[in-house]
């Protein structure tokens, strides 16, 4: 009874903090959760809500403790199912987001699109970092698997729009933000 009253604790805690643009508090609330947790659906969750937080977190230390605890439950999911492409891509998401070890995340994301070309999730971080680097054409490519498999996907449409800006096309980039703000259902 004392781990689901934490349980729900921290779970409740956490949550309050995200929504409250508290990632920090949020983060550190994750990983108390993380301790008395032992499904893989809760490990899982928690281990999701980490890695989305990473981008979000100012200070270094919680970024860094955050992805590592993010990283363990990755890698015990990775060791015991080295085909689900899920646990791939939240372990490559440590690296990417928590670590500063973009090129290993990169190494395990171009690995599932051997398998899987058309992944979604591998291909949208993929055309994120390409636009980071500066490699809008490929970014280009990724992004367009995505959109392929989800017209909808708003932040896909977005960074399309701003790999074309990348490469002063600008009548493709209004296209694609067109798209975008037609599926904008809050206008701020």
């Amino acid at each position: 009874c004392d781990s689901l009253i934490k349980y729900n604790d921290y779970k409740s805690l956490a949550m309050v903090f995200e929504k409250s643009n508290q990632f920090d508090a949020a983060m550190f609330a994750y990983m108390q959760l993380s301790k008395s947790l032992e499904t893989e659906r809760d490990l899982l969750f928690v281990g999701k809500k980490l890695v989305n937080s990473l981008k979000f977190i100012e200070s270094p230390v919680i970024k860094e403790q955050g992805a590592r605890v993010a990283k363990s439950i990755y890698d015990d999911f990775v060791k015991g199912d080295t085909t689900n492409s899920a646990y791939q891509v939240g372990l490559a998401g440590c690296y990417i987001e928590g670590l500063n070890d973009i090129m290993t995340g990169v190494t395990i994301l171009k690995k599932i699109l051997e398998t899987e070309p058309n992944h979604v999730h591998a291909n949208f971080q993929l055309g994120r970092l390409g636009i980071i680097s500066g490699q809008f054409d490929k970014a280009i490519s990724r992004l367009k698997v995505v959109v392929r498999q989800d017209p909808k996907d708003i932040d896909a449409l977005l960074y399309l729009a701003d790999a074309h800006i990348g490469l002063k096309q600008n009548d493709k980039a209004v296209n694609y933000l067109k798209q975008a703000s037609d599926l904008i259902e809050n206008p701020e």
